[in-house]
């Protein structure tokens, strides 16, 4: 039988067009998921922080066994993983005020990198947001899909997108208490 959050990883496979082909693909597919995540889609995973930001080695298993065995297909009914027009609805509010508008690898990247590194590290801190780009710059200084420093612009954008989420993270957590 098929396990949950592999169905539900399944449906996301398609509506993301998600591969793990390349290196960039696996990149995209975590960032992707982290920030679904965050942005408070149920879906199982944890991450860790590694060169890259955000990563779990269990989503890309996870993600090549949904691409290459056709049991998956049966996943295309959402009702069937306890996916309901809630979850699709945060899904989508997720996908297009913070996914779509880092519509690079590198801004992916930055995106959840900023957000975790803030989340799960700085939060409580007070920091205001010079202070807390100057951190996250002491701690990541390239990305992964380009070698280049990271710019003032490019992090000043990831700093908005990061709050962005973390501000839909709150409206939720509210909404639902």
């Amino acid at each position: 039988e098929i396990e949950p959050h592999k169905g539900i990883l399944g449906i996301l496979t398609r509506h993301f067009n998600f591969s793990t082909d390349t290196l960039e693909e696996r990149q995209r597919l975590q960032k992707t998921v982290y920030i679904l995540q965050a942005g408070g889609a149920k879906l199982g995973y944890g991450f860790g922080w590694y060169v890259n930001g955000p990563m779990s080695s269990e989503i890309v298993n996870d993600c090549r066994e949904v691409l290459h065995y056709s049991e998956y297909e049966e996943t295309k009914d959402p009702s069937k993983w306890n996916f309901n027009k809630d979850s699709w609805k945060q899904i989508n509010e997720t996908k297009e005020i913070v996914i779509e508008p880092a519509d690079t690898p590198r801004k992916l990247e930055l995106l959840a990198s900023f957000h975790m590194f803030y989340s799960h590290w700085h939060r409580d801190e007070g920091l205001l947001p010079y202070e807390l780009k100057q951190k996250f710059r002491e701690s990541k200084t390239k990305t992964f899909s380009d070698d280049s420093p990271i710019t003032d612009e490019q992090l000043h954008e990831a700093y908005v997108q990061a709050s962005n989420l973390i501000a839909y993270e709150n409206f939720h957590e509210v909404k639902n208490d």
